[in-house]
Parts: C-alpha cells; structure tokens; sequence
C-alpha cells in the first residue's frame, strides 16, 4: 500500500473498489466478483475522471477493499498488486488498503469491520466525523456509519436500498456533492 503525505486532521473520502471504481465481472458460474485477471480491468463509467477531479481539487481518497479471492487462491498477489497500482497512477488517489481474508477468517480489517478506516484514523489524526464513505454494499455502508462517517450508497450492480444518507448510481453522479460536502468540513 502506497501512501502520500496529508495535512492532520483533514477528513478523507473512502472508497469501496469493485463495482464503485472498477467493474465487477461476471463469471462463469454467474456470480459477480471481482476481477482475478488484468484482462478484465475495467473503470465504471466515469469513475476514473471522478477521482482525478477530487484528487486535483485536493479531496484524500483512499480505497479501501475486500479481496477474498487472494485468501482462496482464485487471485494473485500480481494481479492484485498490478491493479491497484493501475489505479493508483491513472487517479492520483491517497491509497488503496485491501483485506485479503474471506469471511471464515477472524480479522478486524474485513468490510462491515473498520480496521482499515482505523488505521488512516491513526495515522493521519484524520476526523471521521466529517469523512465520507462510498460504497455498492451493505458492508460498506454499514462499517462507515459504525465509525460515523457519511455514507453514500452506489447503486451499480445491487438494486438495493440501504441506510445511507445519498444514493447514486454511479460515483461520476456524486462528484459534485461529494466535493460541496468536503468544501463544508474544510
């Protein structure tokens, strides 16, 4: 994980990886994941313009993801390795942090769990209070607001609706409001 400087006490906009940055695929089972190949790397429409304008207005994003396919042995650290940093360079994010369990391993940085958010918290004074988190599902959502953040629910793949406080269907759609709600907490 590749970190850059910030100022303390400066509120940081979490985002979720596959199906709010990349596309989820679809496999051959008909499950939706993500994606196991670089072959398959794809931005959701417009979530790569949406990134490079909040990271050149100053806004911190940090990816924060589940991947349990690495744990299983379906992904490899390459290829996990390989798209982060894809995303890292073409978007100017702050970081991308990745839990590598599946869900029979006790951890505390497995999504609705909040090591990970915990972890910027500390290292960065960051104030959660007046963060923001941007997630497709009900783990994203409901780790941001045990922790007290903003949650924003994308609704791309799962027509749902969950407890947060905006939806939208895809990030490009919440760009704007995203950068009013951190102009506010500036």
């Amino acid at each position: 994980m590749g970190t850059k400087l910030i100022p303390s006490d400066t509120p940081i906009c979490f985002l979720d990886r596959d199906g709010v940055v990349i596309k989820e695929v679809i496999r051959k089972d008909k499950t939706i994941g993500s994606i196991r190949d670089l072959i398959d790397f794809k931005y959701c429409e417009g979530s790569k313009e949406s990134l490079q304008k909040l990271t050149s207005s100053n806004i911190p994003i940090v990816i924060i993801s589940n991947q349990p396919d690495f744990n299983r042995g379906q992904l490899s650290q390459r290829v996990l390795e390989q798209t982060n940093s894809r995303i890292l360079n073409d978007t100017g994010v702050l970081a991308i942090c990745t839990c590598p369990h599946d869900s029979n391993t006790s951890c505390n940085c497995r999504k609705p769990k909040t090591g990970m958010i915990e972890y910027f918290e500390k290292c960065f004074k960051t104030p959660l209070s007046k963060s923001i988190v941007i997630g497709d599902r009900i783990s994203d959502i409901n780790m941001g607001l045990s922790k007290g953040l903003y949650p924003i629910h994308i609704d791309g793949n799962n027509s749902c609706v969950l407890d947060s406080h905006a939806h939208f269907k895809q990030i490009s759609d919440c760009t704007n409001f995203v950068m009013s709600r951190f102009c506010e907490n500036l």
